[in-house]
């Protein structure tokens, strides 16, 4: 009997066990299942609210383009409920509108001009204060290109004048160009004065580049419009900022002008 006892509790010991185990590997695979779930909803609400987010910033795009042809004025802030002809499924979307640059301490702003990436032989103008002493500095990428170089045109009531710089080292710089010294990458154009001159144009050379302007020469200008969408759908927020500068002539038009030497503007 003792013998039959002992059997019978080790029966129910791996009985027991066994249903712990059982339990475990249940529990387990819940909660990686919820796991799971959570992902993917999560991914689903990025995805959503990324495309919402683009759609407010693509909207605000035509907005601003609509005021300009009509003569209209530029709305300041756009939402998916400001009209049914703007609804979107599953997100909603907030954006604001905001001169370029702007004076406030947004990093996004503050009181420089920031172009994140211009191509190679793009230009990309800016409108500058013209007063006395004012004056920009000017930085930009070299992305590790031997001969990197930006042109600077200045225009002024009368005349265009064209600078040539040259990011890297003294001896690769081509003739007539400006050599400046790279720091991580970045060469400085500094005190560069924008007395009398009404916008200035960026012309990169070589390479694509991103480049900021600040300083006096900037403050209190516009140049453009800066638009910050935010895209929301469930928990999930994603964020898109959109520099959108105002038209100007094309590239070739510099090269053209410079050519001529002095030129009358007016």
């Amino acid at each position: 009997m003792m013998i039959k006892h002992k059997s019978g509790q080790a029966a129910l010991i791996i009985v027991i066990v066994t249903m712990v185990t059982a339990l475990g590997v249940a529990i387990s695979s819940i909660t990686q299942s919820n796991l799971n779930l959570k992902e993917t909803v999560y991914s689903t609400q990025s995805d959503q609210a990324q495309a919402c987010s683009e759609a407010g910033s693509e909207r605000a795009l035509s907005e601003i383009t609509s005021a300009e042809e009509s003569g209209g004025s530029v709305p300041t802030s756009l939402t998916t409920e400001d009209t049914g002809d703007y609804e979107i499924d599953n997100c909603t979307y907030n954006v604001t509108i905001t001169n370029y640059p702007c004076s406030n301490s947004d990093p996004l702003c503050d009181n420089k001009v920031f172009i994140p990436s211009l191509s190679e032989n793009s230009v990309q103008q800016i409108n500058v204060n013209s007063g006395s002493g004012k004056k920009i500095d000017i930085q930009f990428t070299n992305n590790s290109v031997v001969n990197a170089s930006l042109a600077v045109y200045l225009y002024k009531s009368d005349s265009v004048q064209r600078l040539m710089y040259h990011c890297g080292s003294p001896s690769d710089a081509p003739n007539d160009f400006t050599s400046l010294s790279p720091t991580n990458g970045v060469c400085t154009i500094s005190d560069l004065s924008t007395v009398g001159v009404s916008l200035v144009r960026f012309r990169p050379l070589y390479t694509s580049m991103s480049i900021t302007v600040s300083d006096t020469g900037v403050e209190g200008t516009q140049s453009g419009y800066l638009i910050q969408s935010k895209g929301i759908s469930g928990s999930v927020q994603r964020n898109i900022a959109v520099y959108r500068y105002f038209s100007q002539l094309p590239s070739v038009f510099d090269e053209a002008v410079v050519s001529l030497g002095n030129v009358e503007l007016n």
